[in-house]
């Protein structure tokens, strides 16, 4: 099912993200439920906002995984009292999972063909 972004700026980039098969819009993705779809938003936001830096596809699981952990350090600070967005947090450490699964579907995608 090919879903048009008109009035998405970042069409264009889920139109290529699409064409190398790194997202993948459907029936499924669209209808899910509130709180992942909040959350998703959450993690789009969080990734909006840094980017200016040069992404996650150059990096190494290992180097990803050092990140989510220094995100995961954040996160517990403020939920255990440190001035901080509990919300922002948990989107940081789970964009950075995401990342990591997003190298390693590259890459296994890639190892098949």
């Amino acid at each position: 099912m090919k879903i048009d972004y008109p009035d998405d700026p970042m069409g264009r980039w889920r139109a290529n993200q699409e064409e190398k098969g790194r997202v993948k819009m459907s029936e499924e993705t669209v209808g899910l439920r509130d709180s992942l779809a909040a959350f998703a938003q959450d993690m789009e936001q969080r990734l909006r906002a840094n980017d200016h830096k040069s992404g996650w596809h150059d990096m190494t699981a290992r180097e990803l995984m050092r990140r989510l952990w220094q995100e995961a350090t954040e996160l517990a600070d403020v939920i255990n009292g440190k001035q901080g967005n509990i919300i922002k947090e948990a989107a940081d450490v789970a964009n950075f999972a995401m990342m990591i699964a997003d190298n390693a579907r590259e890459e296994a995608t890639t190892d098949a063909q």
